[in-house]
């Protein structure tokens, strides 16, 4: 694995996902991608948890990078392919 965990969700299930980290993985480095002061350095994250609206508005970030896994949760977000989050997704 050279590259980092991309994992997308809606915005209410950020801190769900970063608790689940610290209990059933707590020695992972897990960075939240959300709010005013995130970083536009990702490269230096191995697992990354963002939400779909701000994969959007950061995608020249996202897009920059390889990764080697990305899931989706909740992906019936994007079930219409027409959709700015679609696209970015794709």
């Amino acid at each position: 694995c050279t590259g980092s965990i991309l994992i997308v969700m809606p915005v209410t299930l950020l801190s769900l996902w970063k608790q689940q980290f610290a209990q059933f993985l707590p020695g992972k480095l897990v960075y939240v991608h959300q709010g005013a002061s995130r970083s536009s350095v990702l490269e230096e994250h191995p697992i990354i948890l963002t939400s779909y609206a701000t994969l959007r508005s950061d995608c020249h970030l996202f897009m920059q990078m390889v990764f080697d896994t990305v899931i989706l949760d909740e992906a019936q977000v994007i079930k219409n392919s027409t959709t700015q989050i679609a696209q970015t997704v794709y």
